[in-house]
């Protein structure tokens, strides 16, 4: 079984607190960790309503939108949830020696299970994840699930 995960406004939901905090348990230089800091510290908007600016309002989440940095520090905020699910391998596919539990593209991701009670459970380690991390599934488009057997997949797509 396959879930297509789509985790709603994705880049909009990372929080700045959360990604300082998951740079710094993943060893990045202090002095890259302080770049994000100034870079995402006491960020403002204004919301244009009927041709008036509104206030500024501070922004607590949000990746910068066409930085270059963005996919990355995106991709970085959900490791987490990635070594969630490698560490709960028993969940997975097993092809070999090898437990496929996940894959991931920018916010695009996939669980791989063998059976439905499985996907359940990674589903609900990644609603942990998103339950401490602030990020959010949607839950309409998530819950397409596709079912295929590993010999359709090789047979078909060549893949081992």
């Amino acid at each position: 079984m396959v879930a297509l995960l789509d985790f709603e406004k994705a880049f909009d939901r990372v929080d700045h607190i959360y990604l300082l905090t998951v740079l710094r348990h993943y060893g990045f230089p202090q002095v890259f960790v302080d770049m994000v800091r100034v870079l995402y510290s006491d960020r403002r908007s204004k919301i244009l309503v009927n041709g008036h600016l509104s206030k500024s309002v501070r922004l607590h989440r949000e990746v910068l939108q066409g930085d270059p940095l963005s996919p990355l520090l995106f991709v970085i905020a959900l490791e987490p949830m990635c070594q969630i699910l490698r560490q709960n391998s028993n969940y997975g596919i097993k092809t070999g020696d090898t437990v496929h539990t996940s894959s991931y593209f920018a916010d695009d991701s996939q669980l791989y299970a063998a059976n439905e009670h499985r996907l359940h459970r990674q589903l609900a380690l990644v609603q942990s994840f998103c339950d401490v991390s602030g990020f959010r599934l949607n839950v309409d488009d998530t819950d397409s699930h596709v079912r295929c057997s590993l010999t359709s997949i090789v047979t078909n797509v060549g893949y081992k």
